[in-house]
């Protein structure tokens, strides 16, 4: 399963650290941007999909740990690694909502089916009733 994950890291250059942070990288962006890819590649396949969705903060803490070692070198500080959105291939989502659909199109029946008998009940009560037998 594939998912898509969205990301926000909020980072700025120490000012004792002005100096290599200025020199040491001529891109901080995308050398976050690898680090952050790294670190959630290596870290998702192990979940289960669910899991994902419930370990989200503990992921970005993983994030904001690897990258505070990687970045304290170069003069950055993380401020905030957050996980801001977790979405599920196209496909699993369509197979989900059907499967979801299902669900309401069975409960229905059976909801219709219990009126039925219902009805079907009150109307032999009541010929029953009619006939003088009980």
């Amino acid at each position: 399963v594939f998912v898509t994950i969205v990301a926000s890291i909020q980072y700025r250059a120490m000012e004792d650290k002005a100096n290599d942070a200025y020199y040491k990288l001529s891109n901080p962006k995308s050398q976050i941007q690898s680090y952050v890819f790294d670190v959630i590649r290596a870290s998702i396949p192990k979940l289960q999909l669910d899991d994902v969705f419930e370990q989200k903060n503990d992921i970005a803490k993983s994030v904001e740990q690897e990258l505070e070692k990687a970045m304290f070198a170069y003069g950055y500080e993380i401020v905030q690694t957050l996980i801001v959105d977790i979405e599920p291939d196209e496909k699993l989502q369509e197979c989900v909502l059907r499967q979801m659909r299902r669900q309401r199109q069975k409960r229905s029946f059976k909801s219709r089916e219990l009126r039925e008998r219902l009805k079907l009940s009150i109307s032999l009560a009541l010929e029953l009733q009619g006939s003088g037998r009980q």
